[in-house]
């Protein structure tokens, strides 16, 4: 493996991964941040409906300046696009489809995550609390994935044997998608599945707290 071409994914990148998981017939959930931009690179060659807490069904791709409108606004105040059959609705509503068990799969960004599948994505200490639809999603989404940076800026994991900050739920990760790794969450523990490019599992077990173990078809992480 050539030096130079060692390197952490970008966000845009991560987007990509995590859009190779949505499947045909799926209802999506994405987070503020980091997931929203995730519709972007769904596959136009698959039915799916993008879902926002703030009201909408069907959300496209993040609006360009030609698409923009202020009354279609996303998550994090990011413009968006509608595909068409959306539909728009109050907040109530869309927080029934979530609490009603009606989501296939949901994305979040997050602080920190456990080796158990615990999410802290709602306080940091000092900031103001995020007191969102993560305690709802995180409760009834079939499927979620957990979207975060493997380190945080001075270098201290984020995947953890235990989470130091207040936890939003427990137990409810299936996946994790960082810059450096994606990694299952199973009942035996976490399993590392696919790696950025050039690292290796062993460089990525010293950037991480808790434990994993290796797939057997460990992979270079794709972007096809």
């Amino acid at each position: 493996m050539r030096q130079d071409s060692k390197r952490p994914l970008t966000e845009n990148e991560m987007c990509k991964r995590v859009a190779m998981e949505v499947k045909d017939g799926y209802c999506v959930n994405l987070g503020a941040g980091m997931p929203f931009p995730v519709a972007n690179y769904i596959s136009r060659d698959i039915w799916s409906m993008v879902h926002i807490e703030h009201g909408v069904l069907g959300v496209g791709t993040v609006a360009t300046d030609a698409q923009k409108d202020r009354d279609l606004m996303g998550l994090g105040r990011r413009p968006l696009s509608l595909i068409p059959g959306a539909a728009c609705f109050s907040s109530v509503e869309a927080f029934t489809m979530l609490r009603g068990g009606h989501i296939d799969l949901s994305v979040l960004g997050t602080f920190e995550v456990s080796e158990k599948g615990d999410i802290a994505n709602w306080l940091l200490p000092g900031d103001c609390p995020i007191i969102g639809g993560a305690m709802d999603i995180t409760g009834h989404a079939k499927r979620l994935i957990a979207m975060l940076t493997h380190t945080t800026k001075k270098g201290k994991p984020k995947v953890l044997k235990e989470c130091l900050l207040p936890v939003t739920a427990r137990g409810v990760v299936n996946m994790i998608v960082t810059d450096l790794a994606v990694m299952d969450v199973t009942p035996a523990g976490l399993v590392l599945t696919e790696t950025a490019p050039g690292y290796t599992p062993e460089e990525i077990q010293a950037l991480t707290e808790a434990t994993f173990t290796v797939s057997g078809d460990l992979k270079e992480i794709p972007f096809a």
